[in-house]
């Protein structure tokens, strides 16, 4: 279940991370620094009381011992350290490169795709693998959330 669950966890926050992160290196909006707070609030705050908290939201949705609601979970505190490496290897990244692949005519998709992942590729694929290792062994959340159901590898340990 640990296994499943990590492998989950990757591919969901890998993705909402890298997504976040470009938004936030890129974007030009008014509560960049604010957004960036609440995004990483999951790593400031200690374990316990993101733990505590998760676990009375997931009591009302009746999601305690789910499969789906440990991978929600550990998705949300995954996701601050994605962002973390994201970020750092986007501000490495000449724009211009993307600016002249859209002279020469590539759309934003095809100019992430040629582009910008070939540059950013190791820092997704480190974020991906912190982000593994981070759910695979993650005790706390599990010993509130899991349940009499859920019974991850640490918990049995």
């Amino acid at each position: 279940m640990s296994f499943k669950i990590a492998i989950l966890v990757t591919i969901t926050a890998t993705t909402l991370g890298t997504l976040a992160a470009l938004g936030i290196v890129r974007g030009n909006f008014r509560f960049k620094n604010i957004l960036y707070a609440f995004i990483m609030s999951p790593m400031i705050m200690p374990l316990i009381i993101v733990a505590l908290a998760s676990y009375f939201l997931m009591a009302k949705l009746q999601l305690i011992g789910t499969m789906f609601g440990l991978v929600l979970i550990h998705t949300v505190i995954s996701i601050p350290i994605v962002v973390v490496i994201i970020s750092n290897t986007l501000k490495n990244f000449d724009t211009t490169l993307e600016k002249a692949a859209a002279i020469m005519g590539a759309g934003r998709v095809r100019t992430f795709m040629k582009v910008t992942f070939p540059f950013i590729r190791t820092g997704v694929l480190s974020a991906g693998f912190f982000t593994f290792l981070t759910s695979f062994d993650e005790l706390v959340i599990a010993l509130f959330l899991g349940g009499a159901t859920a019974l991850t590898l640490p918990r049995r340990m």
